[in-house]
């Protein structure tokens, strides 16, 4: 239960406690400042803001109503920051989404180059202002199933390779029978036409 005056907000499995009334929390960024804490254009972190990127995992002062300002909160820059970290690592946004939805958090590891702010990125339209892709999601949907699949493959390769032998058997068979019909048939003639011919 949060206490008196403040409320969770349900965004996802990181709920983010702030003040009820429609007060601000503690401390909030806004995107400019943001953006220089995490090392990333403003434009990023409104594009990361949307509903197909982060969005369902921040506080609702990231998302707020058309015409109010949008702002973070230390929780929202933790998760941005895990995001940040995760794309340094060679992850693509794709493969981010769902490692964010699990709950995961990260900070620099020792050794890591931490993070440089900025002022403004180059204007390149860089792969991760790209909404994951449907091939993408279906990637990410089937990679659990890799494995089955891989099996059910061998599986159906197999199958493939019996039905080939049972085919060239059947070949084989007819013309056993075929020679054996005609052996039949030639000696069921008499045997004066088998001497002379018909």
């Amino acid at each position: 239960m949060a206490p008196d005056g403040f409320r969770f907000h349900p965004f996802g499995p990181l709920h983010t406690l702030c003040y009820d009334g429609g007060m601000e929390p503690l401390e909030t960024f806004s995107v400019t400042q943001a953006a220089k804490l995490l090392g990333k254009a403003p434009n990023t972190l409104r594009t990361w803001s949307k509903v197909d990127y982060f969005g369902p995992y921040l506080s609702s002062y990231a998302n707020p109503e058309p015409g109010g300002e949008r702002r973070y909160t230390e929780d929202d820059v933790r998760l941005l920051r895990t995001a940040v970290i995760l794309q340094k690592r060679g992850l693509q946004i794709a493969d981010i989404i769902p490692r964010i939805a699990g709950g995961e958090l990260l900070e620099e590891l020792p050794g890591e180059e931490p993070f440089k702010p900025i002022e403004k990125e180059r204007e390149s339209p860089g792969r991760e202002l790209v909404p994951p892709s449907l091939m993408q999601q279906m990637e990410l949907f089937l990679r659990p199933f890799e494995s089955q699949i891989s099996r059910l493959s061998a599986e159906l390769e197999r199958e493939r390779g019996e039905l080939e032998r049972e085919r060239e058997s059947r070949i084989t068979a007819e013309k056993e029978l075929a020679r054996l019909a005609a052996k039949l048939e030639e000696r069921s003639k008499p045997w004066y036409k088998r001497l002379f011919g018909d």
